[in-house]
Order: C-alpha cells, then structure tokens, then sequence
C-alpha cells in the first residue's frame, strides 16, 4: 500500500509466512520514515497478528525521530499482543540513527531479514 502525504510516498508491503513458532509477519517499508511518513505509518499499520514482526527497513534511505517513535511504538503493540519485534536494518543513515538515539538498545536491530527471521526460532 502507498502511504501518500504532499507528493511524499512511503510504501509499505505486508507478508505473512509459517516460522517454527507461528506466524511471521514482515513489513516491508520504502521511502523516507520521516515526520510524514511515521504519521501515515501509525495510521496505516495493520493490528498485530504474528508472533513476530518484522519491521524491515533495507529500503528506507532516511529515518528521523519520528521514525524512531513509530518503530518503538510498533514494538509496543507487538508486545502487548503477545508477540516479539525485530527491525532489519543495514542502510548507513537509518542504522547511525538507531545506534546514536539508543534505540538499538530498546529493539532487536539485525542487519539482514534473514537475520531478524531467525528470531522466530526463539522468540515467545
């Protein structure tokens, strides 16, 4: 789905996949995760349904901390239904955001989504 605010796209895909443990649900997020588009993702973003969700941002080329909010936000709800959260994250811009506010110490950053599937097999 497009996610569209004053000529800004933030695009995010939503899949679901069989992990060891249940459902893994992956969002696949494009664009800038910015003022804009953390507000539309809020707005947007499916209630949880997996075990674990993964907020993938190998697409996202700027994040801010409006950015950083929803992610916390995201890791939030997933917890109170239950579930874990993980964020693949390996562009440089996003990954010195995360590391300079300390968010990598509040969510499970990992630089690949293979990596962040992997905590299907030990989270919950």
């Amino acid at each position: 789905m497009d996610l569209r605010d004053d000529g800004a796209v933030l695009r995010l895909r939503v899949e679901h996949h069989r992990g060891a443990r249940g459902c893994v649900e992956v969002l696949s997020i494009t664009g800038d995760l910015d003022v804009l588009g953390a507000s539309r993702l809020r707005e947007q973003l499916p209630d949880p349904v997996a075990h674990l969700r993964v907020a993938d941002l190998s697409e996202v080329a700027f994040l801010d901390s409006s950015g950083v909010g929803a992610l916390i936000a995201m890791q939030r709800r997933q917890a109170e239904a239950g579930g874990s959260f993980a964020v693949c994250c390996a562009q440089p811009q996003p990954l010195q955001v995360l590391t300079m506010t300390g968010a990598d110490r509040l969510l499970a950053v990992r630089p690949t989504l293979v990596d962040a599937l992997g905590l299907a097999r030990t989270a919950g």
